[in-house]
């Protein structure tokens, strides 16, 4: 049973800065690691929508492998078997790129499920009028399938938010690991983590009303003439 919350209170000024600074951390990874599943999430998406089929094997066997591989396992893998190969990366950058490959397997799905939904005769007619495939995929495919992808990708990266907390496996200092070594110290178990499940649902809810906001002003463009 824990402290209670009127000694977590007394003893909060404490460790209040080690958790803010690993709260830093925890966006850290989040950010660097869904720029890094963008980027492998593009990369494929051009070979997954390919008329080429070894093109399109080979982008449909990096998603169905970055989906199939547990993060954790994926994470031990990369922080600690590639030193075997002579690699050794540090802590930040290994949880870095096992996120990033992770991820990029769900993006390709969400980027290409986007664009397919766009209706082939709206690529056709801009074709017709005499745009180049390059200026119908921008101006008209593009923007619609941005809107249709924007809610899985936001919900994407809240759920890396959550999971980034797996990177404290391999001594990532983020916020779950800081809290865990906080609460050995202290006993203050429970409280710790309902304070800490607070400070998630704080990070979380920028990312849900930025993607509603940005969804909606989207729409709007699209709705004027």
């Amino acid at each position: 049973m824990g402290l209670g919350f009127g000694v977590f209170f007394q003893q909060l000024p404490g460790f209040i800065d080690v958790l803010l600074h690993a709260a830093v951390m925890t966006i850290v990874v989040t950010l660097c690691a869904s720029l890094m599943a963008t980027f492998f999430g593009i990369v494929f998406l051009f070979p997954r929508l390919s008329a080429s089929r070894p093109l399109r094997a080979v982008a449909i066997a990096y998603v169905e492998l970055a989906r199939a591989v547990p993060m954790l396992t994926l994470l031990f893998i990369i922080y600690f078997g590639m030193p075997q190969v002579g690699l050794r990366l540090d802590p930040l950058s290994a949880a870095v790129i096992a996120f990033g490959i992770h991820g990029g397997g769900y993006l390709v799905e969400i980027f290409r499920s986007a664009i397919e939904a766009i209706n082939k005769g709206q690529l056709e007619a801009g074709l017709a009028i005499g745009m180049t495939r390059f200026q119908a995929l921008r101006i008209i495919v593009l923007p619609q399938a941005a809107r249709i992808g924007l809610p899985p990708y936001c919900n994407y990266a809240i759920q890396l938010l959550k999971d980034s907390s797996l990177a404290s496996t391999i001594s990532v200092p983020e916020l779950m690991m800081q809290t865990r070594l906080i609460a050995n110290a202290t006993y203050l178990t429970i409280e710790l983590y309902v304070f800490v499940a607070l400070i998630y649902l704080v990070m979380s809810l920028p990312l849900s009303y930025g993607a509603l906001w940005l969804q909606t002003k989207l729409s709007a463009q699209h709705r004027t003439p």
